[in-house]
């Protein structure tokens, strides 16, 4: 995400496993880490407001232009592929699986 933000990219929702933010005018990545860092999760950032969807793997679903599906597998499956509005959709987990599969393997 700061890296897309970087090149002026603008990340508008975050999914973690214990809730989701939005903020169609952007939410900073660097500001978001840390809050992460000191409490622990993304609910109550201040930069965002919560997801108001009660099943939070909607936001999967929402129009955007990128779609990172980074934090755990199978977020995209059968039964939501095909309700997808991203322009494109990145899977960070095989970078992540692959790195891991060859450490183990040296």
């Amino acid at each position: 995400m700061r890296y897309l933000s970087r090149v002026g990219a603008r990340c508008v929702g975050v999914l973690e496993w214990d809730g989701a933010i939005v903020n169609p005018n952007g939410i900073e990545p660097k500001a978001l880490e840390e809050y992460k860092f000191e409490h622990g999760t993304i609910v109550g950032f201040p930069g965002a407001k919560p997801y108001e969807n009660p099943d939070k793997q909607e936001l999967l679903c929402e129009p955007c232009d990128i779609l990172i599906p980074a934090a755990s597998e199978q977020q995209i499956t059968s039964k939501n592929a095909h309700r997808i509005k991203a322009k494109v959709s990145f899977n960070i987990n095989v970078f992540f699986y692959k790195t891991n599969f060859n450490l183990d393997h040296c």
